[in-house]
């Protein structure tokens, strides 16, 4: 097989290593998580899907206060970003109101 006949993401091996293909000439490796230019031309061997889920990594529990105040600063860059667009009242309100959805739907979906 062939690089351009791969899906994003699809894992293959290549020269020893197992890789995600992350764009049209790049790689992701599984080993280290660098980022490798594969040839078009170069002979790939896919590697089957997993189908079980990957466990997700452990790390330190999310405090919800903490999450709530990524949120609010995330909102406010976003928006202070926004605010040198040029943006019309019109559009400046729909920005506002779909970043306000988005951390109503991901403070749900997180249980906060």
């Amino acid at each position: 097989m062939r690089f351009p006949q791969l899906r994003p993401g699809q894992r293959f091996r290549w020269n020893g290593q197992v890789f995600s293909k992350s764009g049209p000439v790049t790689a992701v490796a599984e080993s280290d998580g660098s980022t490798r230019m594969i040839p078009r031309s170069a002979r790939l061997e896919p590697v089957a899907e997993t189908t079980a889920e990957q466990p997700a990594p452990a790390g330190k529990p999310l405090d919800p206060a903490e999450v709530e105040a990524a949120l609010d600063a995330l909102a406010q860059r976003v928006e202070g970003a926004a605010s040198g667009l040029g943006l019309t009242a019109e559009q400046a309100k729909a920005l506002h109101e779909a970043i306000t959805s988005a951390r109503r739907a991901l403070r749900e979906q997180l249980g906060l």
